[in-house]
Order: C-alpha cells, then structure tokens, then sequence
C-alpha cells in the first residue's frame, strides 16, 4: 500500500512538474516595428485566432479559422481589401494551397491568386507557384546551406538569407499561418516560411534589405531587433502558455 501511495505521488509530482514546464512556453504577444506599426496576437488554447496591426488611424485584421486542429480559413480586413484564404493540406499536414479570394476592394486588380507549395523529403519547401490570372505567374524555388537559404523569382530575382541558432519570436505558431499569411500580406512573417530561427542578414544580387542584430531574454527569444542598415530598432513581447 506504501508502495502504491508513493508510486502515486511521484506521478503527481511528474505531471505537476510538466505542467509548469508547458506553462513556461512563450508566445509572441506584440510587435512594436520602428515604422510605427504594431501588431498584437490573440490565441486560444495555444492556437493564433487573430492578428491585428495598428498603424496611425489604419487598422488591419486577421481571423484565423481551424478545420480538423489545422488553419482553414484565414480573413484579412483593412481599410480598402478584404478577402478571404482557403488552406489545402497533404497528408503530412504540409499546407500545399492557398486560394485567395478578393470579397471587396480593388488590391493590385485581383480576383483570385492561387498558391501551390511542393516540398522535399524533409518538409522544407522548395517551390512555390503563385497565379495571378492572365498569365502572371509567379515561380519561386528555394535552396538550403546549412542556415542559409536562396531563392529564385522570376518576379523579384534571387535573394539570400542567413540565420541565427536561436528560435524566432513566430516558431511555435503553426507553420500553415506563416506562409498563408506570407502569401497573403508579406508583411507579417516575410522571410520566415523556411526556418523557426531570426533572420541575420537579408539580401538580393545587389542590395541588402536587412542586417540584424538581437537582444535575447533568458528563453533565449529575441525581444529586440536593430536593422544596421536603416537603423529601425522592433521590440517583441511574449506571453505565458
């Protein structure tokens, strides 16, 4: 009976322990961007429901809707555009669609854009074909070096990316989201489709867009980001799950 007493009362103190350990995990909660612009996440039970940005008097919206515990719909609203996102997945769960329907507003002249993502073995994507009806087509390939990745655009050329050892502020947000909302917006999760760490340096044939440097919490999360080249300083912010 001791036995069983004490056998219980380890278990007790194993979940507890698990418990707390969970409930340790960060979640970004707000982004302060040097431009101005602040964007805060909403969660429930662990899952992003909604990102909203504030710029001034423009505020933007995206509600994020859940099919069978994967993302299926995502809406964006903001001042002219609102349309909507329906998600398509694998049998990995690997996001392999994204249809994106324009509800109202005239954003770049656009009905529908259709997305098609392929992966490799390793779930790294390697293509993305985006259609933008009457032939313009977008074709993005992408290749991996350790942590650096290259891609290839017959709309934007080639750019390269170097990143950190540490995760990113968006690692433990479902990888569907990123790159929906990275084909949707752009402008949220830009260069994060293909790696859970933080963006060093970000550059074309010609020019560099980004040269980072962090300031890390004790989670080893980044809560400060200077861009060298413009001197733009953002700050993020995590909440406890």
């Amino acid at each position: 009976m001791k036995k069983i007493l004490l056998l219980l009362i380890l278990v007790i103190i194993s979940c507890s322990r698990d418990n707390e350990n969970n409930s340790n995990e960060k979640y970004i909660s707000k982004i302060i961007y040097g431009t101005g612009e602040n964007f805060s996440f909403s969660y429930e039970n662990k899952k992003l429901k909604k990102i909203q940005a504030v710029y001034g008097n423009r505020i933007s919206q995206i509600n994020i809707t859940y099919k069978d515990n994967l993302p299926y719909s995502i809406d964006l609203t903001s001042l002219n555009v609102n349309y909507k996102a329906i998600l398509t997945y694998n049998s990995n769960n690997n996001l392999v669609k994204v249809v994106k329907n324009y509800e109202s507003g005239n954003d770049f002249s656009y009905g529908q854009v259709i997305s098609n993502i392929e992966y490799n073995t390793n779930n790294k994507i390697i293509r993305i074909i985006t259609d933008y009806g009457n032939q313009d087509i977008d074709n993005v390939t992408f290749t991996y070096n350790n942590n650096v990745v290259n891609s290839v655009s017959t709309r934007s050329g080639e750019r390269t990316i170097s990143y950190d050892n540490k995760k990113n502020p968006y690692h433990n947000i479902d990888k569907g989201i990123i790159i929906a909302v990275f084909l949707l917006q752009g402008e949220i999760f830009p260069e994060y489709i293909n790696s859970e760490n933080n963006i060093l340096q970000f550059n074309s044939k010609n020019y560099i867009f980004q040269s980072n440097k962090y300031t890390y919490n004790s989670d080893n999360l980044p809560i400060e980001k200077i861009n060298e080249i413009n001197s733009s300083v953002d700050k993020y912010e995590y909440l406890n799950y």
